[in-house]
């Protein structure tokens, strides 16, 4: 509850942050309401998502606002809390997520740029997202990144078959000026 009241002056964490790894898999366990991006994997090489969900209870977050409307003053009748919850931020190579469902009211799968400074990957590429089912959700998203003077690199990401109820958005690309 302290990222409610602003007491936490680290900010909000990720749910599962990981930086470098290899042969990695996620599989079988629901997420809910993460304080931020559910999973944000940085640099990775051979990862594997599948069958499981994420999940962001958009009335509770309600809830918690108005509970906490005294704190912050009238902020609005739509709760602005669940946004900036990413469901699956991954950088690197070789990317697989098939069969998973989120709900969450922002980026689905947000596939984010890799750069010179990996240590496994260079380039975020070879990602592939397939049998997915998104709630709500601004969708399947490239980018975004804030502007950088180092060159940035996605190729080769491919979404497929994927459900998308109530969409704010479907495919959403992100770029630089």
């Amino acid at each position: 509850m302290r990222e409610y009241v602003s007491k936490n002056h680290f900010g909000r964490p990720d749910m599962v942050d990981m930086t470098r790894g290899r042969n990695i898999e996620w599989t079988g366990i629901k997420i809910q309401n993460g304080p931020q991006f559910h999973f944000y994997w940085q640099d990775m090489d051979g990862v594997y998502f599948h069958d499981f969900e994420i999940y962001v209870d958009i009335w509770g977050q309600l809830k918690l606002n108005q509970f906490f409307d005294s704190t912050f003053g009238k902020l609005s009748k739509f709760p602005t809390f669940p946004l900036n919850t990413d469901g699956i931020d991954p950088s690197g190579k070789n990317i697989l997520i098939e069969r998973v469902k989120i709900t969450n009211f922002d980026d689905a799968i947000a596939v984010k740029p890799m750069d010179s400074r990996g240590k496994i990957a260079q380039c975020t590429e070879n990602v592939v997202a397939r049998d997915i089912e998104v709630v709500y959700g601004v969708g399947m998203t490239i980018g975004t990144v804030p502007a950088r003077s180092y060159y940035t690199c996605v190729k080769n990401v491919t979404f497929q078959n994927v459900t998308f109820h109530r969409p704010l958005k479907a495919i959403y690309i992100k770029q630089n000026p």
